[in-house]
């Protein structure tokens, strides 16, 4: 897939694509992770928009964002948390099918798209699409090969098949 492992180029050092999944029910997030690593992401997942908040006061907001838009969460929190924050560069909301309150105006915000939380489909579409506008691969910035220094982060344990799989 070409979202397969991109890196940000700052100061002449590379990093890993920052993610962050907001999941309250905790549902989709052990989903989406292994989705997120096997395309090279560094993951962090949250369970309230008040974590939420404080991680990212205490980092750099996170490069894209997936928000399971679920439990107690509601467009209207997201939507003031986007108008409080530095940009993230991409946001997908997962949500039910039927109507959202709230949604229509969270997904004007740039950047922020919204797909069925089970449209697996969707998910990889826009996780393609937002890797090429993250960071186009150059002469400088490659992607990671398996064994590669990086890939195991967030990997409990060290083996050659399992780094293998993630980035496939």
């Amino acid at each position: 897939s070409p979202c397969k492992v991109r890196h940000l180029i700052s100061e002449g050092t590379s990093t890993l694509v920052k993610s962050l999944i907001l999941d309250e029910t905790l549902d989709l997030s052990s989903r989406l992770r292994p989705l997120l690593m096997g395309r090279g992401c560094s993951v962090q997942c949250v369970c309230s928009i008040q974590e939420l908040e404080l991680v990212v006061n205490r980092h750099e907001p996170p490069d894209l964002m997936i928000v399971n838009l679920a439990g107690d969460l509601t467009a209207w929190q997201i939507t003031r948390y986007l108008e409080s924050t530095p940009a993230v560069r991409g946001t997908l909301v997962l949500v039910d099918r039927r109507p959202t309150p709230g949604l229509d105006v969270l997904t004007a915000f740039p950047g922020v798209e919204s797909a069925e939380r089970d449209d697996m489909v969707r998910v990889n579409a826009w996780l393609d699409r937002l890797g090429g506008k993250l960071a186009p691969i150059s002469e400088t910035a490659g992607t990671l090969s398996p064994g590669s220094p990086g890939l195991e982060s967030g990997i409990i344990g060290n083996s050659q098949q399992l780094r293998e799989v993630l980035t496939k």
